[in-house]
């Protein structure tokens, strides 16, 4: 039996968000199936209500890029037409979250600052996840942007890596090298279920590089923070953005058979 979608508010108090797959090199005619990592755990935290979600698309292997409806199970079968990389996409619905004090006692407010007093923090947050897959054969849709406020693009297919191997990324926010230096949380399936990260890297210029020390499904993470401006300006103390991304290390399209 397929598990129900139940709804959990996408807030910025340690949740995030990982497109997973069941199987991240899956045959063209079963098409592939997906699932939403939630919370702190991996793979799998926690439900994501599927009515979070503000965007879930799929890029085929020559960039044609096809909504898809909002899932209503926990797996859900995406069908595949093209042999080689894919790349599933998906956006939470942004929104305010803030920490306000009433009494002795701290309160949650899933709104802007302005609404609530005796503020402790507010953030305004935008959360983006990619998986990349290879379903019958390998092609270089992994490094093309999908269009996400922070993005993080491999610069090399991972299926084709091996341990010891290292992996250049971009980070990319509004399509141009995020300033300052985030870190770049990096682990993968096995090393821990508590959400510890195997290591953290600064990214410097838009680029990092993660040492591949596991073959298996990796999953990254990049947290970005700015100050609001604009409409923000006055709602919220800090624009918080967390881009991820998942897929698997040595393992390509015929290399089980």
């Amino acid at each position: 039996m397929l598990t129900v979608f139940t709804g959990l508010p996408p807030t910025a108090a340690g949740h995030t968000m990982y497109v997973n797959l069941t199987d991240y090199v899956p045959h063209l005619r079963r098409g592939a199936t997906m699932f939403f990592g939630w919370g702190e755990a991996l793979p799998v935290g926690g439900m994501l209500g599927a009515d979070w979600l503000e965007t879930l698309k799929i890029v085929d292997p020559e960039g044609e890029v096809r909504p898809l409806d909002k899932p209503t199970e926990f797996l859900t079968r995406v069908e595949l037409a093209k042999e080689g990389t894919h790349i599933l996409a998906a956006e939470l619905r942004p929104g305010f979250y803030t920490i306000y004090k009433e009494g002795d006692q701290k309160k949650h407010h899933m709104g802007p600052k302005t609404e609530v007093q005796n503020v402790e923090s507010s953030h305004y947050y935008c959360q983006q996840g990619k998986a990349i897959f290879n379903a019958g054969a390998l092609s270089d849709t992994f490094k093309r942007p999908v269009g996400h406020s922070l993005e993080i693009i491999p610069l090399k297919n991972p299926a084709l890596l091996r341990e010891g191997d290292m992996l250049p990324v971009q980070v990319l926010f509004e399509g141009k090298s995020v300033p300052g230096y985030p870190k770049l949380m990096a682990t993968y399936m096995g090393f821990s279920t508590t959400g510890a990260f195997a290591y953290a890297k600064s990214v410097i210029h838009g680029r990092a590089e993660v040492k591949i020390s596991h073959a298996g499904v990796w999953y990254l993470n990049v947290n970005y923070r700015t100050r609001p401006t604009g409409d923000l300006a006055d709602k919220c103390d800090e624009v918080s953005y967390t881009a991820t991304i998942s897929f698997e290390v040595g393992r390509s399209p015929g290399s089980d058979e």
